[in-house]
């Protein structure tokens, strides 16, 4: 009978033994199954993942990094930046890490890492890991090549200071330009008060002849006047007879004088007079069309 209840209580523990077992099983192949899940999910991104500890040494690096880099996770374990990198990079790189681990928050910086065709440019996130305890046991980063966009940058700015040149070269153009119409109206008026005026003022012409020759002073006092410009600026959009109502309006002569001179009617002057003011804007306004021309 004793020996029976004896066997009775082996079997019991045997049970809760494997029992146990089992459970531990299950929890191994459910932390397995979570670290591949876990992999898989870092190894399937564009971004290079790492995780450091607080020395520096590599705890565990994703596909993107191996490839770019030629290793393994296995071999980057326990390695640090200075066994990747030339020393000024790691250097760079290890400095960032210290300033995660000193302020215990994340950063987000730009660096640069060494590529078979060349240096490339990463914005890196990096931020702390703590364990069970709240304690800082490492770092986790995540860096994503923007190469290509700093490379566009850098073209638009190379453009934006081309254009720059461009237009301070315009503009020194533009500005000799200025000095040399300066010099022809200069001249313009110089050749016009020594050569031309002397001759029409020794003329003596008589009736509609003089009052031409009248006309032809006064334009040749102001030919270098803004007068002409500043009418055509208002867009009025003035017929090339309109204009030249407008100049004999403007030097004095009546209706009656301009019908006189162009051998028109002076009903027609008249609706010259009054298309004139409604281009130049002033058919509702009180204004002498005389006057209002001089002022131009």
């Amino acid at each position: 009978m004793m020996s029976k209840m004896k066997d009775s209580d082996k079997t019991k523990e045997q049970l809760i033994s494997e029992l146990e077992e089992s459970r531990r099983r299950i929890a191994e192949l459910e932390a397995l199954k979570s670290e591949e899940q876990m992999q898989s999910i870092l190894d399937n991104t564009t971004a290079v993942i790492y995780l450091k500890d607080t020395h520096g040494k590599y705890i565990l690096t994703n596909r993107q990094y191996n490839n770019l880099f030629h290793t393994t996770s296995e071999k980057m374990a326990g390695k640090t930046d200075y066994d990747i990198f030339p020393k000024e990079m790691a250097e760079a790189f290890q400095a960032n890490d210290q300033k995660v681990l000193k302020t215990r928050a994340p950063l987000e910086i730009e660096e640069v890492a060494l590529h078979d065709d060349g240096p490339h440019t990463y914005i890196s996130i990096k931020f702390p890991l703590y364990d069970s305890k709240g304690v800082i046991c490492g770092i986790c980063g995540i860096s994503t090549d923007i190469n290509e966009r700093k490379k566009a940058e850098e073209r638009l700015q190379e453009q934006k200071e081309a254009l720059e040149k461009k237009n301070i070269a315009l503009n020194e153009i533009l500005g000799q330009i200025e000095i040399e119409k300066k010099q022809i109206k200069d001249n313009v008026v110089t050749n016009a008060e020594n050569l031309l005026l002397p001759i029409i003022q020794k003329l003596r012409l008589t009736g509609e002849s003089s009052k031409y020759v009248q006309l032809l002073q006064k334009n040749l006092q102001e030919i270098t006047s803004s007068y002409g410009t500043r009418l055509t600026e208002k867009g009025a959009r003035l017929t090339s007879r309109e204009v030249e109502v407008c100049d004999m309006i403007k030097n004095g002569l009546s209706s009656k004088e301009v019908a006189s001179l162009l051998k028109i009617s002076l009903r027609t002057v008249e609706t010259h007079r009054i298309k004139i003011r409604n281009k130049l804007g002033i058919v509702k306004k009180d204004l002498n069309l005389a006057s209002y021309l001089k002022t131009l």
